[in-house]
């Protein structure tokens, strides 16, 4: 059986801010938009992947938080770049500066605008 990831979904407080902050760090673009029954839903597309937020009308993350995915990666050419404009952005870095990981590669965590934990590594 061939299996492949399709998206990840993140429960956010503010599906706003958070779409803006994937667009503006990350380059995404906003893609297809749903509104269910106490809940909005916004999808964020970058080339093959793909960011599902969700956001309750009352602001609160949807469902059950103790299963939540501990982080997303993405991949990144330059580390030391995005670091910067990261920086330059006053996004919150969990790490000051890249360090390698376990695998050999070198890695960095940030914050994204919940809380949840970004991981960039180099290829």
């Amino acid at each position: 059986m061939a299996i492949a990831l399709n998206h990840i979904g993140l429960a956010v407080t503010n599906i706003e801010h958070s779409a803006q902050f994937y667009c503006s760090h990350f380059h995404f673009t906003r893609g297809e938009q749903y509104q269910l029954p106490g809940m909005k839903i916004l999808l964020l597309h970058q080339g093959p992947m793909v960011i599902e937020l969700l956001e309750k009308d009352d602001g609160l993350p949807p469902g059950n938080r103790a299963g939540r995915w501990d982080h997303i990666a993405f991949k990144v050419d330059d580390i030391d770049a995005v670091c910067q404009e990261l920086t330059a952005g006053n996004v919150h870095l969990i790490d000051e500066q890249p360090r390698m990981s376990v695998f050999g590669k070198r890695i960095l965590f940030l914050a994204g605008p919940d809380g949840e934990q970004i991981e960039l590594t180099e290829p």
